[in-house]
């Protein structure tokens, strides 16, 4: 029996069995108990909040090697085969609408896939139209590979497609100002589930009146960080001949 003075008093206690029965009733004290119990237990062990999703901040994944590290290499063999699979299906589907495709070699996407050499998520192929006029459109379509055990959302994963020779510079921060300003730039979100894959594609306008020739792109998979500054997580190149 309580001996508080205190306690709940009818004005508050009232209103809530015209919602309850005497049985929900207990149940939710009960679980208003357990919370605070949970809580102060909490406290006093200084557990961290989870934070949501599950898994490091995602901006600081562009900085360091995830994959599927602790993993079998049986594990990361049988993922690495799915992934020629869908590969494999993409680059026939591409073929047949005349464009180009360029994919990881076998050893590559194991090293991806096991965190041994890239950062996560990361680029497994790409498709586009190889040869366009000027004042037309082209498409590149690029594929993302996701090996973590935790998914990303449109919020801090983007691809950046722009023109400019910046796969010849080394930096991330100065291939970013190799850019072919007569062409249009373009951000798109991505989505990747937790060891799934995503694919977006690029429908660019090349410039009317622009000379023939070929013409260097790049597609970078970018993460953003609202606050602080993000990271690069893959890139990749491909030419395109205006006719």
């Amino acid at each position: 029996m309580p001996t508080r003075p205190d306690t709940a008093p009818d004005l508050f206690w009232d209103p809530g069995t015209d919602h309850y029965d005497e049985k929900e009733l207990a149940g939710l004290i009960l679980g208003i108990a357990a919370r605070n119990v949970w809580n102060r237990l909490n406290a006093v062990v200084r557990m961290a909040l989870p934070r949501w999703p599950p898994g490091p901040p995602p901006w600081r994944l562009a900085r360091r090697r995830v994959g599927m590290a602790g993993k079998s290499e049986e594990e990361i063999r049988a993922a690495a085969e799915r992934v020629k699979q869908q590969l494999d299906f993409y680059e026939a589907e591409a073929k047949a609408r005349g464009e180009r495709f360029e994919r990881l070699d076998e050893e590559t996407l194991l090293r991806k896939l096991a965190g041994d050499e890239a950062n996560t998520p990361f680029i497994s192929g790409a498709a586009w139209s190889s040869s366009v006029p000027p004042g037309g459109t082209a498409n590149f379509r690029v594929f993302i590979q996701n090996p973590d055990a935790w998914s990303y959302s449109g919020n801090f994963l983007y691809g950046y497609l722009f023109f400019g020779p910046a796969n010849l510079v080394q930096s991330t921060d100065l291939s970013l100002t190799a850019v072919d300003t007569r062409f249009p730039r373009y951000l798109h979100r991505l989505g990747v589930p937790a060891g799934g894959s995503a694919d977006t594609t690029f429908t660019i306008v090349v410039p009317a009146g622009l000379a023939p020739g070929v013409y260097v792109a790049n597609c970078y998979l970018v993460m953003f960080a609202w606050y602080g500054s993000g990271g690069l997580a893959d890139r990749v190149a491909f030419d395109m001949t205006v006719l």
